[in-house]
């Protein structure tokens, strides 16, 4: 079914105890191949979905939890009854379509059309139970409650329910008029040589209520070819990668709209009071969801190119997503730096700036750059040196010494991501099965 995924997390360790069974281990991955009442049965796959070995197996059901947050579900919009019901009786929603919203008390809500009308189901949660509209018939998520309720739901007869569509999410329609959108607060703003990027958070009329607008002149957009990047973007869907909502790029200045994450970016994060009250697995869990991120866009074959800290989002529960993709190429044979686009040299291996030569391992020695900002909360890697003298002694041998506290073990990955040839850098894959952040 389309916006439904199979794709889950374990939540704790199974020891398989049958010949059918299979054993997994705590965040490892899995594929749900069919379900039944109390166990399913799933192969385990890697971060782009790659079937791994022993093939597959059955695994209870209560051990798994679906990959993605409610909120970051394609079928889910933070929106009111009323929006709702608008939204739902409109074209080209037809009876069934559904949507999960925020309900009372922290709790959510299912709406579905029926008959021309939206009917409202509270999804309650039991502390030791799981999620519910039936007491008796208990989820470890919201998105299997909704699995199942496709066909189970009392007095319902339009089946099976599909996740509602809305126009604005439509690939043919992108672009939009800036008036669409106001600029309510302003998050962050920084220069590339001498243009002004700002970073708002603002309000969209229509469908989604907060949204974050990157604001650039056009002339900079333009001469970069940041179009190439959003042409990117649109094809990616990743619960680490913000998602582009609308492009207002027809007037100056160009308006790039993506999801609002509510803590900001993550270098102005790191910064800040909540910032230095984190722990050192907190640090971890950062790291290791841009990793996850990363490992997504290499099986996708995307270079992003500008990856650094103020380049992440952050949102509630320390989510955090890659954003910023104006760089960003797809991956096809060799590449050279874009002509014309300015780098963020400080985050740059040697091939790049002696020769201009891009890959996926340009990504990761920058991500070793990122891990050093993580774990100095924010610090400007090669801090009070100019990009040229950083660069110097950079290509003289000279790596950013181990934040205080970063683990060993991190800083050991933090050095094989800056080896001088690109072929002995680990892929993100690579970093990924090493389990190092957890």
């Amino acid at each position: 079914m389309s916006g439904l995924s199979n794709r889950y997390v374990a939540m704790r360790d199974f020891q398989a105890t049958s010949e059918d069974e299979i054993s997994i281990k705590v965040k490892e991955r899995v594929q749900v191949l069919f379900m039944e009442r109390d166990r399913w049965r799933v192969s385990k796959v890697d971060l782009s979905g790659q079937v791994l070995d022993p093939p597959e197996g059955y695994v209870p059901r209560d051990c798994l939890v679906n990959e993605m947050p409610v909120e970051q579900q394609q079928w889910f919009m933070d929106i009111d009854k009323a929006e709702t019901e608008k939204l739902l009786l409109s074209e080209p929603n037809i009876d069934g379509s559904f949507l999960v919203r925020p309900g009372r008390d922290l709790s959510y809500c299912l709406s579905v059309r029926k008959n021309k009308q939206v009917i409202h189901y509270d999804i309650e949660r039991d502390v030791t139970q799981g999620f519910f509209i039936h007491i008796g018939r208990y989820f470890t998520c919201v998105h299997d409650l909704v699995l199942y309720h496709r066909y189970h739901l009392e007095d319902h007869k339009c089946l099976p329910l599909v996740p509602f569509l809305s126009s604005l999410s439509s690939s043919e329609n992108w672009e939009r008029p800036s008036s669409d959108f106001t600029l309510v607060r302003k998050v962050s703003d920084f220069d590339i040589s001498h243009y002004r990027f700002t970073r708002w958070e603002s309000s969209w009329k229509e469908g989604r209520r907060k949204v974050l607008v990157h604001t650039m002149s056009r002339e900079f957009f333009t001469r970069n070819h940041f179009m190439s990047g959003m042409e990117v973007l649109k094809t990616l869907s990743h619960r680490n990668v913000a998602e582009l909502y609308a492009l207002c790029t027809t007037e100056d200045p160009v308006y790039i709209v993506t999801e609002c994450m509510e803590k900001g970016d993550l270098q102005s994060f790191l910064c800040g009071e909540e910032g230095h009250r984190l722990s050192e697995s907190e640090l971890l869990h950062i790291a290791d969801q841009v990793l996850v991120g990363m490992a997504y866009l290499e099986a996708k074959r995307v270079l992003h190119l500008d990856l650094c800290c103020r380049n992440i989002l952050v949102g509630n529960d320390l989510v955090c997503k890659i954003s910023q993709f104006g760089f960003a190429i797809q991956e096809k044979g060799k590449h050279v730096w874009p002509p014309g686009k300015k780098m963020l040299v400080k985050w740059m291996p040697p091939e790049v700036i002696e020769q201009g030569e891009v890959s996926s391992k340009t990504d990761v020695w920058s991500f070793g750059i990122l891990l050093y900002e993580i774990f100095s909360l924010g610090q400007t890697p090669y801090k009070g040196v100019t990009s040229k003298e950083a660069a110097k002694n950079m290509l003289a041998g000279y790596r950013l010494p181990m934040p205080p506290l970063c683990p060993a073990d991190v800083y050991d990955l933090m050095l094989k991501c800056w080896y001088e040839d690109p072929r002995k850098r680990p892929t993100f894959q690579q970093i990924v099965e090493s389990k190092i952040f957890f």
